[in-house]
């Protein structure tokens, strides 16, 4: 009887004499038949999980990340990172945006700061702008890279704009 489990049955094994078939371990696939000791049975590689007796290892859900081989289960996404399906570890949300959830997938499940606020790279929130500092948004800052990842500092004491005016003069009389 176990030579018909050992043909048919990917993520078990059947060891000499046995029976009936024993599942891979969880946290391991196996991805072949005729499977004949649970050291056959393959490593749960990263960015997946593997619950067990399984024949194929499943990726990770986008939002979610495993960075740990053997693993049964994945990790929600870190607030200001995001993580595809599939994921290793999370990715930062780029400067100038941020991402305030664990289940964030893409870069485009991250926020654009407004104005009045900026972040840095991998922020869950934005941080408000401080006095003496300018802080236009994402969509308007033309001085950072990446546009809003930074406060951009006001100058002082002096202008730093040329206009022309127009000077008018006028006399007055008195008896």
């Amino acid at each position: 009887a176990s030579d018909v489990y050992k043909r048919q049955m990917a993520g078990f094994f059947c060891e000499q004499g046995a029976s009936t078939p024993l599942p891979c371990e969880t946290g391991t696939f196996g991805n072949a038949t005729n499977l004949e000791a649970p050291d056959q049975c393959h490593v749960c590689p990263l960015g997946h999980y593997c619950e067990g007796n399984t024949s194929v290892p499943a990726k990770c859900p986008a939002g979610t990340y495993q960075e740990q081989y053997s693993q049964t289960s994945c990790e929600p996404c870190t607030p200001g990172y995001y993580c595809p399906e599939g994921s290793t570890t999370p990715i930062p949300c780029q400067g100038g945006t941020y991402g305030n959830g664990t289940d964030l997938a893409s870069s485009d499940n991250c926020t654009d700061v407004a104005y009045g606020e900026w972040a840095p790279t991998g922020a869950a929130l934005p941080e408000r702008c401080f006095t003496g500092f300018y802080c236009p948004g994402r969509a308007d800052d033309t001085e950072n890279t990446p546009p809003g990842s930074k406060p951009i500092i006001v100058s002082e004491g002096g202008s730093t704009e040329t206009k022309e005016a127009l000077r008018k003069t006028m006399s007055l009389e008195m008896d």
